[in-house]
């Protein structure tokens, strides 16, 4: 069974366990692109990655920190069949300066179309999961998993609304609500898919979303670009720069609204396509 809720939530718990073995003293370094990575990106990506291969050895895998190794090729025959999308640690820098809103986030593709997810916060022991029609949530490891309801459709001045770090940074949206910047997406987007913040407004990369879209769908919320259009949860040139050659690639070709279906007109006129 290619996404096996028992093993993946398995998978998870011993991902973040790992994570939390260099949590007090990781060692970083910069990467080209001028982001953090420590030793704990690595081990937790080779886990999930030898882990899922041994498990489906007719499936491919693209993670952040080996992401160089995906030719256009391997690419094609890998959204042409099942595809494993892991972000070992989103929130590196957070999860560096020993902040909480860190997590391990897994996605899975079928033909070109993101289907599954899974997103684990470790510090505060939560994790989401697809399973069937829904997602089910466990507050901590030795909880009862309970069925996730929709969140409260709500959009009020006093709600809060998550931004990427560009969109804080170049002034991408002037929102009169409380503003929450982590340099995170997982956490965000969990936090919109349990009701706690009203948005998630970015242009992040592939692996930034891919174990959380499926949550959102499954949910009914929406993700829509800057102009209103839907972003939908295929892996194609319309959604993100999928090109070898491009200091871009697996970046949303938009900046993006995560959110219930009413809380992009409310956002709408403070939106500014900085991104």
């Amino acid at each position: 069974m290619l996404w096996n809720p028992e093993m993946i939530r398995s998978l998870m718990y011993e991902a973040g366990a790992i994570a939390l073995r260099y949590y007090d003293s990781p060692e970083i370094r910069m990467k080209a692109d001028r982001t953090i990575v420590t030793q704990a990106d690595g081990a937790v990506e080779n886990f999930l990655r030898n882990a899922l291969l041994a498990a489906n050895p007719d499936t491919y895998v693209l993670g952040e920190e080996s992401e160089a190794e995906i030719t256009e090729s391997d690419l094609s025959a890998a959204l042409d069949g099942t595809l494993y999308i892991i972000d070992p640690i989103d929130g590196t820098s957070p999860y560096a300066h020993h902040l909480p809103t860190w997590g391990v986030s897994l996605g899975m593709a079928s033909n070109g179309r993101l289907t599954e997810g899974a997103i684990y916060l470790p510090v505060t022991d939560e994790l989401y999961l697809t399973q069937g029609d829904g997602v089910t949530y466990w507050a901590e490891k030795d909880s009862e998993g309970v069925r996730l309801p929709p969140p409260d459709p709500a959009c009020e001045l006093s709600t809060m609304v998550a931004v990427s770090q560009k969109t804080a940074r170049h002034g991408g949206a002037g929102f009169p609500n409380p503003i929450l910047a982590i340099s995170c997406a997982v956490s965000p987007l969990m936090s919109v898919a349990h009701g706690r913040v009203m948005a998630y407004c970015s242009r992040v990369k592939l692996w930034d979303l891919a174990g959380s879209l499926p949550i959102l769908e499954r949910l009914g919320l929406t993700t829509r670009r800057y102009d209103g259009t839907p972003f939908t949860n295929e892996i194609s040139p319309e959604n993100y720069d999928l090109s070898p050659s491009s200091e871009t690639r697996w970046l949303q070709t938009s900046l993006c609204v995560f959110s219930v279906p009413q809380a992009y007109d409310y956002l709408k006129p403070y939106l500014k396509p900085a991104d």
